[in-house]
């Protein structure tokens, strides 16, 4: 449920099992101590991460900036602002692609266009895959699409395009007061745990980390995409002060690809952003199945949940 007026040009593409149009929340710790070292990487955007509960953060600068270069402090147990290098379409540094419109949706009816935009969706899902992974792109027409009921894609390749999201231009705008996804991407997909999971033998690692030590590295390769899942207890929800807000027995799940192996410890491909904390929890790696559907983009397009307001469980 997005009420946004005004966006951002720059077209946007989700890869993932399922993107719902809704709002969104983060938690961060920041506390403070002195820098325990620094490292430099070629300039590329970033956001913070949190240290350990109860890690004091450097009194010098986290990241600076030289020319061509962001400069990296770390805290005493290595935590650091994780390198978002990897982050982005196809792993970042790779331009966006511009998919050709192969289905059209008339202009807003001033009645509920969900069923016309559904039918495009579902049009452009049943085109073959190009050889770049694309169907073909919807375009919707400027205007305000009223969507009574909710909108999905789920199937790879498929683009829904908007004229644009400044006032005038196309946008989805939600009737009745019924909570709800508006446009969900990607269908009911869980996590599955292929083989054993290893337990991470590491008493800490830190924050930024982009390796860690396993009780065996044994039927794991270079290539290898895994899951490094960190499961959230009560003891570390008391430390970082969420008791009454989390409730424990859910994880938190870092999907990395294995870049390098030696002996027990395991290189990985992008940087953790919590922490793996013994004290708190047993964190582990496992090889994994998650189907989902890729290549799929929404550009030039807002939406408008304000009439979901009303519904006294929005």
């Amino acid at each position: 449920m997005t009420h946004a007026r005004k966006r951002s040009r720059r077209r946007r593409l989700a890869l993932a099992a399922a993107v719902t149009l809704t709002a969104g929340s983060a938690y961060a710790v920041a506390q403070s101590s002195a820098l325990a070292g620094v490292t430099s990487h070629p300039a590329q955007p970033g956001a913070t991460g949190s240290p350990a509960p109860g890690t004091p953060g450097p009194t010098g600068k986290w990241i600076s900036y030289t020319p061509g270069h962001l400069t990296y402090g770390q805290d005493a147990q290595g935590n650091r602002i994780p390198d978002y290098s990897a982050a982005g379409y196809a792993g970042g540094g790779v331009p966006l692609p511009t998919v050709p419109t192969k289905v059209t949706v008339p202009p807003p009816s001033g009645n509920d266009d969900t069923a016309a935009i559904q039918a495009a969706l579902d049009k452009a899902a049943a085109l073959p895959l190009d050889p770049n992974g694309f169907r073909g792109a919807v375009q919707l027409a400027p205007g305000k699409y009223q969507i009574a009921g909710s909108l999905t894609i789920n199937a790879s390749g498929v683009v829904l395009r908007g004229a644009g999201t400044d006032a005038g231009q196309t946008s989805l705008v939600a009737q009745n007061a019924s909570a709800r996804t508006l446009l969900t991407i990607g269908g009911d997909s869980r996590y599955q745990t292929l083989g054993t999971p290893q337990p991470v033998t590491d008493t800490y690692v830190p924050v930024g980390a982009t390796s860690l030590t396993m009780q065996s590295t044994a039927g794991f390769k270079v290539g290898d995409q895994v899951v490094i899942e960190r499961p959230t207890t009560q003891a570390w929800i008391d430390a970082i002060g969420m008791n009454g807000t989390w409730t424990p027995n859910w994880s938190l799940r870092s999907e990395r690809t294995i870049t390098a192996i030696q002996g027990d410890e395991i290189t990985f491909d992008a940087p953790l952003t919590t922490a793996l904390e013994k004290q708190y929890t047993q964190a582990s790696v496992y090889h994994y199945s998650f189907p989902r559907i890729n290549h799929v983009g929404i550009e030039n397009l807002s939406s408008d949940g304000q009439a979901m307001a009303a519904d006294p469980n929005y």
